[in-house]
């Protein structure tokens, strides 16, 4: 049995489903506009670095393309003359009845010139035929390029059970669980059919776009970024999309000492409001009694996006057991079954309240659970080998253990653009059309209310958008009833830059980051002071990793910074600072709530640490204080006035506003 036969089971239950609603309307999809910042892929040097990791496979793809130009060029050629000998043959039988078996010239010229005058009588006013005939055309191309699609996916899975090794693949490619396959296979559909884009945006219709948020796990810390899983898992996925028409993009936009807050209320600037697939992997930065509230932020906030991403849960570390204390590795498996990767208590596990918006998760404990007492999937293979630095950190992956995670995930990636050209090929064979459209399930079955109207109903703009979602389970209704705003200066981020709220001092908002430190009297963009000797040292070795904690910052010199928000809802603002190094900040860097002056409005505003935010006892608590008191619905000017007079720096890395 072929890669492509298993699960053929549950293949065939969804495909009938899928077909139905794929011959429905489609929904206008609109995108909520977000702040005004330009496009990361307009920078040269971030895509010189990014598109470095594709020229790997180059030369195949570029095969590939030709293979598929001149089989389709092949096919159509034979088509038209086909058509067209038929043509010619019935008008000159039809003439040559009508005028005699004469085989005078004058009457074979008569005969031809019949022929040409049906033929431009059919081409004048039969404008159906010739309609059916270029739609043919289409579907003949569509199909072509569909069934080369599914030859490269068949080869790609191939490859993956041979180099994961076919005895271990059901063990490792099965800590994948979904809660709804479905909802991710529809919006593959969607990008096949080149419904997928957001008007008024630049972005093709046709892509599908991967983005990571979370540690210096999936950042690829003591690793090259393009050894990174979600790289590598987009060179594993890429000639498959491309053979489909689909333009696959995969970000890792994940940060070293990234802390759940505030990454759970800036997901549209991290990820981009364009996200089908929205992944987390915080599990090292949550704990304590608001664990769930922090995972339940994000989920709710990645949801609120646009494009209703699905959700893509993952556990950090490494997951095969830890030598002893003598360096020896366990050589005997183990025995029972994993603990499962979840969240939740007694208010109901998140994963399976929001299961009906494409929540799927793995765990890399659970993928190795049998298997880390064997060479190729221990912890020196998966954690230990390979690394290019000095002092690794032991909860890093090396090389092999992002190589494994990817390929799982490709796996099933695999499988679902597989599925869902199945689909659109039934869809193509029943209809005889090539422009179908797409409705997306409202699965009745579900405990969850999944509206998929609000899909675009919210995209009128961010105000507007109230966008259908249960109620929160776990955090706090003022933090996740609504949408947040987030502007931030940490990178990489896809919009949302602090510096596009700035009203004064104005030179600002043109001014440049800068690695280096800066000593001068005006407020400035520069490297969280604690990540500098970490940043200069990866750049050195070429590491090339794209997180960099930029801080806006001033001190009593400096003089006030107003910035300018536009808040939907009656809700406090919250005032981010640079995550603290094991529970400290840098001597030079002072506090928001002790060094400075906070107005909103021209009105004094005292800095508080929220209950239903703050949690002292989570392994990276929140660097962020509260406005003390909430503000109404429209515009507000923030001033921020450093008091310090030891010419220490106020530092402000993100604003959160609802």
């Amino acid at each position: 049995m072929s890669p492509l036969e298993a699960d053929g089971a549950t293949a065939g239950r969804e495909t009938d489903y899928d077909r139905h609603h794929l011959l429905q309307r489609n929904d206008e999809e609109t995108c909520i506009d977000g702040l005004n910042t330009p496009n990361k892929h307009q920078n040269e040097e971030f895509w010189k670095k990014k598109t470095s990791r594709w020229e790997e496979g180059s030369s195949l793809r570029r095969m590939l393309k030709v293979f598929i130009f001149v089989t389709v060029l092949l096919f159509v050629t034979n088509l038209v003359y086909e058509m067209q000998s038929s043509k010619k043959s019935d008008d000159l039988s039809l003439a040559t009845i009508q005028h005699g078996e004469s085989s005078s010239a004058d009457e074979e010229n008569e005969v031809a010139a019949a022929a040409n005058d049906e033929g431009l009588h059919q081409e004048t006013s039969g404008n159906g035929n010739k309609a059916d005939f270029l739609n043919k055309i289409d579907v003949a191309n569509e199909t072509t390029k569909m069934l080369t699609a599914r030859q490269t996916i068949d080869s790609a899975l191939k490859a993956l059970q041979r180099d994961v090794g076919p005895e271990y693949a059901s063990e490792l490619f099965g800590s994948l669980r979904f809660w709804n396959r479905r909802y991710i296979k529809q919006k593959l559909i969607r990008a096949l059919l080149g419904q997928n884009g957001c008007p008024g945006k630049a972005q093709s219709d046709h892509d599908f776009i991967m983005s990571f948020a979370g540690t210096s796990v999936t950042a690829g810390h003591d690793n090259f970024f393009n050894q990174s899983y979600p790289i590598v898992l987009e060179r594993l996925l890429l000639d498959s999309y491309t053979a489909a028409g689909l333009n696959l993009e995969v970000r890792n936009h994940a940060m070293g000492n990234n802390p759940a807050i505030p990454a759970a209320f800036c997901v549209r600037s991290q990820l981009g409001e364009d996200t089908d697939v929205a992944a987390w992997e915080f599990e090292m930065m949550v704990s304590g009694p608001l664990k769930n509230a922090y995972v339940e932020e994000w989920m709710r906030n990645a949801l609120y996006l646009p494009k209703r991403p699905a959700l893509l849960m993952l556990n950090g570390g490494e997951g095969a057991r830890e030598p002893d204390s003598e360096g020896a590795l366990p050589v005997d498996a183990r025995t029972g079954s994993p603990p499962p990767f979840s969240y939740g208590g007694d208010k109901g596990d998140l994963f399976e309240y929001y299961d009906a918006f494409g929540v799927h998760s793995q765990a890399m404990h659970e993928a190795v659970w049998k298997l880390d007492h064997l060479d190729k999937f221990n912890f020196h293979a998966l954690v230990q080998a390979g690394k290019p630095t000095p002092k690794p950190a032991k909860w890093h992956p090396g090389p092999g253990g992002h190589l494994l995670r990817a390929q799982i995930l490709a796996h099933h990636y695999l499988r679902l653009l597989d599925d869902a050209i199945v689909v659109v090929q039934e869809t193509f064979s029943e209809t005889g059309q090539d422009n179908a459209t797409i409705e997306f399930i409202d699965d009745a079955d579900s405990a969850v209310r999944k509206d998929m109207g609000t899909y675009s109903a919210g995209g009128k703009n961010v105000e507007d958008a109230t966008l259908d979602l249960p109620p929160p389970l776990y955090c706090d209704h003022f933090f996740c009833g609504s949408p947040a705003s987030c502007a931030m200066t940490f990178e990489p981020k896809e919009q949302g830059s602090l510096l596009d709220l700035v009203l004064s001092p104005a030179n600002l908002r043109s001014t440049k980051p800068t690695v280096e430190p800066q000593k001068h009297k005006m407020w400035h963009v520069q490297l969280y002071a604690a990540d500098f000797d970490a940043v200069v040292f990866s750049q050195k070795q070429g590491f090339q990793y794209l997180d960099m904690k930029y801080v806006l910052q001033g001190n009593h010199k400096a003089g006030p910074l107003k910035l300018a928000v536009k808040s939907r809802s009656e809700n406090h603002i919250v005032f981010c600072q640079p995550p603290k190094v094991w529970g400290h900040m840098p001597a030079h860097c002072g506090d928001l709530k002790d060094d400075a002056v906070v107005k909103i409005d021209e009105k004094r505003v005292s800095m508080v640490k929220s209950s239903s935010l703050y949690d002292k006892e989570s392994s990276q608590p929140p660097n962020c204080w509260i406005s003390e008191w909430k503000v109404k619905p429209g515009s507000h000017v923030i001033t921020i006035t450093p008091t310090n007079s030891d010419g220490s720096y106020v530092t402000l890395s993100a604003l959160i506003w609802f």
